[in-house]
């Protein structure tokens, strides 16, 4: 059976990384999807999500299997949702789920839900109680699993695609769904945090 855990990026990383969101644009171009088809997200956007410690990939079995940024706080492009409003406000306590991709090797396989949920464990863990997500309007699987997450679809922004903007996805003037969820029940965090500390004395161990 597979260990598969969510954990802090770290520059060592860094190449896996480069290579998943590589792989995430030349897919989504495929798909005839326009989402990332562009400098965005770039090498150093992914370096600097590091650095600031906001980085996250999902580990199964010491493989990167997927890369994530947990934005902590109000995100400004968050601000102007059309089409619907916030369960919480648009100055509510809330963590972005930005950047998620999940490697070539690894697709279909579910773990984009498992990554979500760690995601989702790791926000609780921090005090924030509401859990955001965006994803472009012709992105049907992503929003499939974001939905099968327990997200609803909130409304729609409109973005400026540069390296600067957490959540915009596309070029220029973008259009993007944005779904808001809740984090996982107390006892599966408290599970998910006995997990956690299981493999961190199986590591000291070693």
């Amino acid at each position: 059976m597979s260990t598969i855990y969510v954990r802090k990026a770290t520059e060592a990383d860094l190449d896996d990384i480069y290579t998943i969101i590589k792989n995430a644009k030349k897919f989504l171009g495929e798909q005839g999807i326009d989402q990332w088809q562009s400098d965005y997200p770039s090498e150093d956007d992914l370096a600097r999500d590091v650095k600031f410690g906001i980085s996250y990939v999902l580990d199964v079995d010491g493989q990167v299997a997927g890369t994530a940024t947990l934005h902590l706080g109000i995100d400004p492009d968050y601000l102007h949702l059309e089409g619907g409003e916030w369960a919480n406000g648009d100055q509510g306590h809330y963590s972005a789920i930005h950047r998620i991709a999940v490697s070539n090797d690894y697709r279909g396989q579910g773990l984009a839900s498992k990554f979500i949920s760690g995601l989702f464990t790791i926000s609780s863990l921090r005090g924030f109680k509401d859990v955001r997500i965006d994803t472009h309007p012709d992105n049907k699987g992503m929003q499939h699993v974001i939905l099968s997450n327990g997200f609803t679809k909130r409304g729609t922004i409109y973005a400026n695609g540069n390296s600067t903007g957490n959540s915009a996805d596309l070029d220029d003037l973008s259009t993007i769904m944005m779904f808001g969820g809740k984090p996982i029940p107390e006892e599966d965090r408290e599970t998910v945090v006995e997990i956690l500390r299981k493999l961190r004395n199986a590591r000291n161990h070693q």
